[in-house]
């Protein structure tokens, strides 16, 4: 009696814990996803902002007959873009924000996964 009752909650254990193993699993394989269609939506956007950045580099080069000016003027918008960006990414707050944001995503596709 005792050893069907041992062997039923071993196989409870084992049960349980290949059901965590697979949930994380799940998870991994979501935030791999996830990564992958990021890091693709950047490339994909870097690659047209770099674009449209020669265009008007060169388009201002052209207004002013300088290409100091044009590129010039193109990369003092980036300047104080990269600076606005750091002093930005610094704060505690938007860490939080962030942090926060994507704790829901995740566990809100995995919710919807699951059913």
């Amino acid at each position: 009696m005792y050893k069907s009752l041992i062997e039923a909650f071993n196989k409870f254990i084992e049960n349980k814990l290949e059901l965590t193993k697979l949930e994380i699993e799940q998870r991994l394989a979501l935030i791999i996803t996830h990564v992958v269609a990021i890091i693709f939506f950047i490339s994909t956007l870097s690659m047209f902002i770099l674009f449209v950045s020669i265009l008007l580099a060169l388009a201002i080069a052209h207004w002013t007959d300088s290409i100091l000016i044009g590129f010039g003027s193109v990369t003092l918008v980036y300047a104080i873009l990269a600076l606005t960006t750091y002093n930005i990414s610094r704060s505690p707050s938007f860490k939080k924000k962030i942090r926060d944001y994507l704790i829901t995503l995740f566990d809100k596709k995995i919710a919807e996964n699951g059913q």
